[in-house]
């Protein structure tokens, strides 16, 4: 049985939100974190948008007084899940080859381990600079998918 009602070799992340974070809890990811902050620090970002953002890992460590966070998924269950974490942080349910946002309106656009999902990835690079203001940010962090497509199977 395969997790998805999108097509062959999809994985229907509406069905598995829920259980999605207990999949990588276990996994290092304060790096990640820490390097998406300092960046942000770095540029002295006021703006920041995440491009599959999931269910939010990332979000709550970007948001301060001095910097709005936006989180963009495609899917309605991940962003359901990211509400019942931060409910103050905007999130936006679109694609990420078509970023719903206005020319110049962030200071830092990432994306970690889901550039694989996008389909067309230089679009979403192009549609990334789109969004950047002048002197802004681009990080897309990840290792791609797993080589076992199969693996989505530790959600049933």
């Amino acid at each position: 049985m395969r997790v998805s009602s999108r097509g062959a070799g999809r994985v229907d992340y509406d069905r598995i939100a829920s259980l999605y974070d207990r999949r990588f809890a276990s996994q290092p990811s304060d790096a990640i974190g820490a390097a998406l902050a300092d960046l942000a620090r770095s540029i002295q970002a006021r703006r920041v948008v995440e491009a599959g953002c999931g269910t939010g890992r990332w979000l709550a460590g970007l948001r301060s007084d001095t910097c709005e966070v936006v989180g963009l998924d495609s899917s309605h269950g991940m962003l359901r899940e990211a509400h019942g974490k931060q409910s103050s942080t905007a999130l936006v349910q679109g694609g990420a080859n078509e970023l719903p946002f206005q020319d110049d309106s962030f200071d830092l656009v990432f994306c970690v381990n889901a550039v694989h999902h996008f389909g067309r990835p230089l679009r979403f690079i192009e549609e990334a600079a789109r969004l950047l203001r002048p002197d802004g940010a681009l990080a897309v962090l990840g290792s791609g998918p797993p080589e076992n497509k199969d693996n989505w199977y530790a959600y049933l």
